[in-house]
């Protein structure tokens, strides 16, 4: 389109409560301006339309006057999907026709959506004001372009804005909170919703912290991004956090709350500890930024009131002590300690949620049911059945690169060797094999010292486990593995188990997709993955047992990584815009990458450390009290301390390794996550193990 004289103006109120023009030079005008019809004029509104002036009708007032000697048309800046939640929803809708070019829109026909006859434009007398409302999209513009030519086929949406407020007697009744929360629900993307869950766990928010959180952890670019966050920010489910302070203040500075602090645990589920444990360190991380304060140092401002009161935003500090707590409960112990350290030295105006405020409200009654009683059963009756006997395995020696950091003359360099090995391998089919690396029989210390940086207390106590041998697949299963086994047809003899998505993961249209780990899994779909692959081979394929996992990823070494103390973005793929023990920072790649694509460790193993998260057969347990001491799954219900939905169902199992998303010192070889074994993330995937002797370590296999 060109236009011959384009001019801009930004509407804003003026002194006595009016609307004005001001141009970009920063000269104010009077609206009256554009009444004055130039030959060919059009005024275009570019707005989200949920301005207090479109609900008033001060805007509908405004527009009138320009459509009565012009075409106007409103450019709305958001999705169709959310002008539920601007003032279109209040409007009637319907179709405006022209009989001839360059007609007032106050002229135009004018027919419901709903139809019925055609309406003529409004009159002097008339209380509504008529508005084509346009998208960035062929299909608007080009109704729009015909409306303006006068074509016979020129018809565009428009709505009908009143000029004044209705009569009050005749006012709805405001929506409540849970009216607000069903139609964010209802009508909100699966991004604005995981953004909204996210930010249950912010202690402060801001646009500045909606879009970092936007950024890393739902990662969706360009307009989409601007309409997610805009789904979340004008949802009705946040209000201003303090009163309105005297002159404008800038967006970026404004600061919000949940319009009700029970929508916290409403909102959170479906999010992972680790999440949730990201969230909130990202957040801490950027508001002690924003302060110029080092973390430490902003914790420990956190826990002395007194000194909060002398700082240049108390404010601010103080809603991060009150409300941090909430964020906090669940997260482990660390976060549990540093909640309660907050909690003795703040008042607490915004109640904390109860990790059991499911049980308020519990109404108990007496219920009938059915018993059943244990009969004898009949005596047992000789069946024939055939055997089989496992024949020795062919192995092959392999070679891998490996790698070691080394602190010489105070920095971190990578040192780079070779290392040998024993495997064999498992053909899927022509061009696809699964390499399986033998791990030798051995025992190692399980969890991590109480001076390893970072340590959670769920890494402990420390204490000694003995393990068979046992063979662990060089790599995560990729992209190609896990299609070519979701798409097998079951044979004589093999019966699956649940269906298998063929392609769950996220990162599926790369050019190198197949070679990429396998991410969105399921806990329940890798073991049937595993329960395919033992039937197809004859062999007893599984996921790993918490200790087998942190045994094959020490390799033998007792330091926070295989390689060494810390790690570099050359070594794993991880969130390197942050380091672990003064290590250095890299490149954060912002995806998966293929597998292999780094040295192993000293056993042969690759990507112990980050890329995705790696599923275990155990079930979670806050701590190592207990714990089997021979390498197998801990699978025992009763010491379960956190459970996923309900009793009786799965409850969470163990994740370990990491992910490219995650902080460095969550990929160490000690640190421990959980997930609900029917949940899908597109950081989670799965390597298995081979048990082709000794006893099984899997609860599943006798």
């Amino acid at each position: 389109v060109r236009w011959r004289d384009l001019r801009c103006w930004q509407l804003e109120s003026g002194p006595e409560g009016g609307l004005g023009l001001r141009s970009l030079q920063g000269r104010v005008w009077a609206p009256r301006r554009l009444h004055q019809r130039a030959e060919r004029s059009l005024v275009l509104v570019v707005s989200d339309a949920v301005a207090p002036a479109w609900f008033d009708g001060s805007m509908a007032q405004l527009l009138r006057g320009w459509a009565a000697v012009q075409p106007v048309a409103l450019l709305q800046v958001f999705p169709q999907r959310l002008w539920l939640r601007t003032a279109l929803a209040q409007q009637p809708a319907g179709w405006i026709q022209a009989a001839a070019p360059m007609r007032p829109h106050g002229q135009l026909a004018w027919q419901p959506v709903e139809g019925g006859p055609p309406l003529p434009g409004q009159g002097a007398a008339d209380p509504l004001v008529t508005l084509p409302v346009l998208r960035l999209q062929a299909d608007f513009l080009g109704a729009w372009a015909r409306l303006l030519t006068g074509s016979r086929e020129g018809r565009a949406l428009a709505y009908r804005f009143a000029l004044r407020p209705e009569d009050p007697g005749g006012e709805e009744e405001p929506a409540t909170l849970e009216d607000t929360l069903a139609m964010f629900l209802f009508t909100a993307s699966a991004s604005a919703r995981r953004l909204l869950a996210l930010l249950t766990y912010a202690p402060v928010i801001s646009l500045p912290i909606v879009r970092l959180l936007h950024a890393q952890m739902v990662a969706t670019a360009g307009a989409d991004a601007v309409a997610e966050q805009a789904e979340v920010l004008f949802s009705g489910l946040f209000a201003p956090a303090a009163a309105r302070p005297e002159g404008p203040i800038p967006i970026d500075q404004r600061r919000l709350r949940f319009a009700d602090e029970s929508l916290r645990l409403r909102l959170r589920e479906g999010l992972l500890v680790w999440q949730a444990r990201a969230v909130f360190d990202r957040v801490k991380q950027f508001v002690a930024s924003s302060l110029n304060l080092q973390v430490e140092t902003f914790e420990a401002l956190l826990l002395a009131p007194d000194q909060c009161e002398s700082h240049s935003d108390p404010d601010l500090l103080k809603a991060f002590a009150t409300l941090a707590p909430s964020c906090l409960r669940g997260l482990g112990p660390r976060y549990e300690s540093f909640a309660d350290a907050l909690e003795r030295r703040w008042p607490q105006p915004i109640a904390t949620a109860s990790r059991h405020s499911w049980l308020q409200g519990l109404v108990v009654k007496e219920e009938e049911f059915p018993t059943a009683l244990l009969l004898p059963i009949p005596a047992p009756e000789t069946i024939p059945f055939t055997t089989a006997g496992l024949e020795p395995m062919a192995l092959e020696r392999i070679t891998f690169p490996t790698a070691r950091v080394i602190r010489e003359q105070g920095e971190f360099t990578v040192r780079h060797g070779q290392g040998e090995g024993w495997a064999f391998f498992e053909t899927l089919q022509a061009q696809t094999t699964l390499t399986l690396v033998e791990i030798p029989a051995g025992r190692f210390t399980m969890g991590s010292p109480d001076d390893e940086p970072e340590r959670d207390e769920d890494e402990g106590p420390q204490h000694e486990v003995r393990l068979e041998s046992f063979f662990m697949s060089q790599t995560l299963i990729t992209q190609a593995q896990w299609r070519l086994v979701a798409t097998w047809k079951e044979r004589e003899g093999e019966r699956w188990g649940r269906k298998l998505r063929s392609s769950p993961s996220r990162f599926s249209e790369e050019p190198d997709s197949a070679e990429r780990p396998v991410e969105g899994v399921r806990w329940l779909e890798a073991m049937e993955f595993c329960n395919r692959l033992s039937q197809r081979t004859g062999l007893t394929y599984t996921l790993p047992s918490e200790a087998q996992w942190e045994y094959a990823c020490r390799a033998g070494t007792v330091t926070p990584f295989a390689f060494g103390d810390t790690i570099t973005p050359k070594l794993a793929n991880y969130d390197a815009n942050s380091t672990y023990a003064n290590g250095p920072e890299g490149e954060y790649r912002q995806q998966t990458v293929p597998v292999g694509s780094f040295p192993a460790n000293e056993w042969g193993l690759r990507d112990m450390h980050g890329n995705v998260w790696e599923w275990c057969l155990d079930r979670w347990h806050a701590n190592y009290e207990g714990a089997p001491a021979d390498g197998s799954a801990w699978d025992d219900p009763e010491s379960e301390v956190v459970r996923s939905k309900k009793d009786g169902d799965e409850g969470y199992r163990l994740l370990r390794g990491g992910s490219w998303i995650d902080l460095p010192g969550y990929c160490r070889s000690a640190y421990r996550f959980h997930g609900h074994p029917g949940g899908a993330n597109f950081v989670v995937g799965l390597r298995v193990v081979c048990l082709p002797q000794g006893r099984s370590t899997s609860p599943l296999v006798p």
